[in-house]
């Protein structure tokens, strides 16, 4: 056996000399002795393990080694400390490459927002503290941010760095999240930021609309036009003082389009289409022929009393107030849904809807406020 041993190695060293040589891998690079690849047969996963010594073991090595073992690696482990050191032949010493932090930062886990998503609330930032050395817990900092939707677009921080924040009217239709960053009172102080999941979207105080308010415009091909109105103002609502007027493009007026005298209770919807509508016909409860709208011309709700109309919601420009020919295409072959937390306004602003497809009317008979 001791005769069998040198020749092996005398055979690994002479094809070493002529060729390179891989474990786990049949195409070793061409400029690389020795290669060793992480997978084999595309799953199985390893690392490479260099020997782990204390500082008597290094010692021992250090008395064998000299200048031609330059380069030589280590993983030193002696009480806390724990490196990987390379050996430097020229001064007979090792010099650490990297060593393993003896103090690790502190983390926080489990973080989520409480607190109702509602104008004028108050949220609280929850999250649960820990450290490795049980290093107690220093003034751990917060941000809260504000973005569009659940997936977090147009993320725009709300400056405050409080624990706690209070839900502003501006913040109503959006979604919410908190960020929390860890801080230790001792050791490695700062740890990772943490995001909480985003909540929302935001609504108004109470849950409760001013009056009622067009919920979905369907502006579809050919006669497929429908309205939706929905009704979030705590109780029932007659319609029969409440009616429609189409301002168009070219400056005319149609209406007003009677809307019955049904009646939406609070938390339902009212929908009316225009006769040659194939959309959605179960969800309709009334058509009218001059429903008739275009991508260009604004629709406008009223509530009549005494005599005197009142506008209460609008979808498009107001081409009373504009100059008629001044209403571009805002809504041409589109469908447009009222983001939940917006409700009637005299004022269009089109960051106010989603906008679906040309035909979709997919969300016709319910709305969420």
């Amino acid at each position: 056996m001791k005769k069998i041993l040198p020749f092996i190695l005398c055979n690994l060293l002479a094809l070493a000399s002529f060729a390179q040589v891989g474990i786990n891998t049949d195409s070793p690079s061409p400029a690389a002795a020795l290669e060793i690849k992480s997978s084999y047969n595309n799953k199985n996963y390893g690392g490479l393990l260099i020997p782990t010594v204390d500082a008597t073991g290094r010692d021992d090595i250090t008395s064998k080694a000299s200048i031609a073992d330059e380069g030589m690696l280590i993983y030193f482990v002696e009480g806390n400390i724990r490196c990987l050191q390379i050996y430097d032949g020229l001064n007979s010493s090792w010099a650490d490459v990297y060593c393993m932090p003896t103090n690790y930062a502190p983390t926080a886990s489990n973080v989520f927002i409480s607190g109702i998503i509602e104008d004028t609330q108050t949220l609280t930032a929850n999250y649960t503290y820990s450290d490795f050395e049980n290093d107690a817990e220093g003034t751990t900092t917060f941000e809260w941010f504000i973005a569009d939707d659940a997936q977090g677009t147009n993320t725009t921080t709300l400056g405050v760095t409080d624990s706690t924040y209070a839900l502003q009217t501006a913040d109503v239709g959006k979604f919410i999240f908190v960020r929390v960053t860890p801080v230790a009172l001792t050791g490695e102080l700062i740890g990772s930021p943490v995001d909480s999941p985003l909540r929302g979207p935001i609504k108004n105080q109470g849950g409760v609309a001013s009056d009622l308010f067009i919920s979905e415009y369907v502006e579809g091909s050919s006669d497929n036009k429908i309205i939706e109105i929905a009704n979030f103002t705590g109780q029932d609502v007659n319609l029969s003082d409440y009616h429609l007027i189409i301002f168009r493009q070219n400056g005319n007026l149609t209406g007003p389009i009677s809307l019955t005298s049904n009646t939406i209770i609070d938390g339902d919807v009212f929908v009316i289409s225009d006769t040659g509508n194939t959309l959605a016909t179960g969800e309709v409860d009334a058509q009218a022929g001059n429903l008739n709208f275009n991508g260009d011309d604004s629709v406008l709700l009223y509530y009549s009393s005494g005599g005197t109309d009142t506008l209460i919601d609008i979808i498009g420009p107001d081409s009373l107030i504009n100059p008629p020919n001044n209403n571009p295409n805002f809504a041409q072959n589109v469908t447009l849904r009222r983001k939940p937390g917006f409700g009637p306004s005299t004022t269009y602003d089109s960051n106010d809807f989603d906008s679906f497809a040309e035909d979709d009317a997919s969300g016709i008979g319910s709305h969420t406020y």
